[in-house]
């Protein structure tokens, strides 16, 4: 229960950390701590948002948090698709002395090595795009503001 989401909810069952109870709305989610912090960020098509309730309405700095949480996780995951693509599948053009591999598997080795660093790219530059886009205040983009 390391997570800070956990402060916000609460298990429905101690022994199942699937099931957790919102705080707020009191509604009770499946799926654990990351399905909540989609409940309470608004972010997921397969949990529904939380509103929050009229007796404890939801603070917009705990939907903040849930969504930079979120992000976070985003971002370190992201990040180790970059690393491990970085590893590749190895040169394939560079064999050990007793290894002998035809062209076609060291062709093939090659194409998929840079079909899966352009998959991570391409996602990359535009969940970076798309984070950039939510966290710089429109004001600060608006032409007046450009000096």
């Amino acid at each position: 229960m390391s997570d800070p989401a956990w402060q916000w909810c609460t298990r429905v069952n101690p022994k199942n950390r699937l099931k957790v109870k919102c705080n707020y709305c009191k509604q009770i989610i499946s799926g654990g701590i990351s399905c909540f912090k989609h409940h309470i960020a608004g972010t997921h098509s397969d949990v529904a948002a939380c509103n929050g309730s009229q007796e404890i309405p939801l603070p917009a700095y705990v939907k903040h948090q849930c969504q930079e949480l979120l992000d976070a996780v985003k971002a370190n995951r992201i990040e180790k698709d970059m690393e491990d693509a970085e590893e590749g599948y190895g040169d394939p053009n560079e064999l050990e002395e007793s290894e002998v591999t035809p062209v076609a598997t060291s062709s093939a080795r090659l194409i998929l090595k840079w079909i899966n660093l352009y998959a991570i790219v391409s996602s990359h530059t535009f969940y970076s795009l798309v984070f950039r886009e939510r966290c710089v205040p429109k004001a600060a983009i608006q032409p007046n503001n450009i000096k």
